[in-house]
């Protein structure tokens, strides 16, 4: 809560995606990345024909984008201000605390949102419904608790056609205390194995030939008191 209060300094602040198209823009983008990258917060820098570059831009530096490196670029807004987007995370995640304890209603805003940030709480729920929803592929996993006595779970995602031993692949994610991003980002994961399993070749073919054991969230402890 603290660190949430002291992010007032992002008012304003704007996060842009630059998509890239032919093999010039790339090089100018790069060299545009390279001579600011101590000056703006990158996201994501997928410098290649076809990607894309996300970062967040200070309001005091509202004009840097118009370099003529850039010059030729398609320039989006993602996020108009990074501290109302932040605010909005936060009010979602009270609602959750708030909201009752019935989950079956679609509208009750205690069900998991994959477009959001969740609490500890709401993301192991879904972890729950997950294994029910898809008992023949998956097996839950408690290796221990936490001083708060919140469960540490591992969940075990297998194809059912395997024949014999197969490779065995970890995922963990959530060590860090404001490692939000990344409890999203496998609990993202973990909705594109089960759905894509029987319905993607791709996916289907991989939980036929290894087993994913994956801890979305390693302590949460750490993350519901950030």
């Amino acid at each position: 809560k603290q660190w949430y209060q002291r992010r007032v300094r992002d008012e304003g602040d704007k996060v842009y995606r630059i998509a890239l198209g032919e093999a010039a823009q790339v090089g100018n983008v790069s060299q545009f990345v390279l001579q600011t990258q101590n000056m703006l917060d990158y996201w994501s820098t997928e410098l290649h024909e076809g990607g894309h570059v996300d970062v967040r831009v200070p309001r005091h530096y509202d004009g840097i984008l118009s370099d003529p490196l850039l010059s030729g670029t398609d320039l989006s807004v993602k996020i108009d201000d990074v501290n109302e987007f932040l605010r909005e995370q936060m009010r979602g995640m009270r609602r959750h605390k708030r909201a009752p304890e019935t989950d079956e209603d679609e509208v009750n805003p205690r069900r998991y949102k994959y477009t959001q940030y969740n609490s500890a709480a709401a993301t192991q729920r879904e972890l729950y419904r997950l294994a029910n929803q898809y008992d023949n592929i998956t097996k839950l996993i408690s290796v221990g608790t936490t001083y708060h006595n919140r469960p540490i779970i591992v969940m075990e995602i297998m194809g059912t056609n395997r024949t014999g031993q197969v490779p065995l692949v970890w995922v963990d994610a959530g060590l860090h205390a404001r490692e939000w991003i990344t409890v999203a980002s496998c609990m993202v994961f973990i909705r594109t194995l089960l759905e894509g399993y029987g319905t993607d070749a791709r996916v289907t073919a991989m939980l036929d030939s290894v087993k994913f054991a994956i801890q979305p969230l390693a302590n949460p402890d750490g993350y519901a008191h950030s």
